[in-house]
């Protein structure tokens, strides 16, 4: 459980061993994000404290925050939707060219020393990450393996998605046209597809 300052999250791993995270936003505790010329960032509250943005959660204050109700829901809530992924990655360097330049998707965090790099939107700046945490570590998944196999972003158009596609063939991406949606996949093979919203 950490406190991100900008989220409160629970980490938790479903059967399969993906990792799942809980958050609930609170962009309003931010007041602004400060980036040292050594690449560390800060993040400073509304009441001027600095933070790292991995601080550990308060839940016994969570706990609190429920009250002596003893009731807790069974289910996440109705309104509960994938605000953000984050996905290992060997070069998120590289990577960001293809979500920033090609995708159209806005840089947010963009930090060798913290090992983060994300992208999004101007609604929600924190939507796609690449972490270097396990860089070491990765290994291509056996055939069959659980994990992601794709994930999809939801454009405005017709005409943006038409965009995209062009961007896509002006840098040699791979791309299927699957009924109303495009596939492709990022340049360390992450696969996704983009359609239009509520297509």
């Amino acid at each position: 459980a950490q406190d991100h300052l900008i989220s409160e999250s629970l980490y938790v791993s479903d059967p399969s061993g993906n990792g799942i995270e809980i958050c609930f936003d609170t962009p309003q505790r931010l007041l602004r994000r400060e980036e040292a010329a050594d690449g560390r960032v800060s993040l400073i509250a509304t009441d001027g404290s600095a933070h790292s943005g991995i601080e550990p959660l308060d839940v016994p204050g969570l706990l609190r925050d429920l009250g002596n109700s003893g009731h807790v829901e069974q289910k996440m809530a109705d309104d509960a939707f994938i605000g953000h992924i984050h996905m290992r990655a060997r070069s998120p360097e590289t990577l960001m060219p293809f979500y920033i330049g090609v995708l159209g998707l806005r840089p947010h965090i963009q930090s060798r020393n913290f090992g983060l790099f994300d992208c999004g939107t101007a609604r929600r700046p924190h939507m796609v990450a690449f972490n270097v945490w396990a860089r070491d570590e990765l290994r291509e998944p056996p055939p069959g393996a659980a994990g992601l196999d794709h994930f999809t972003v939801e454009l405005a158009s017709e005409q943006e998605l038409a965009a995209v596609a062009l961007r896509l063939e002006a840098a040699n991406a791979p791309m299927k046209r699957e009924g109303g949606a495009v596939a492709t996949a990022d340049p360390e093979g992450n696969r996704l597809r983009l359609v239009v919203q509520g297509g």
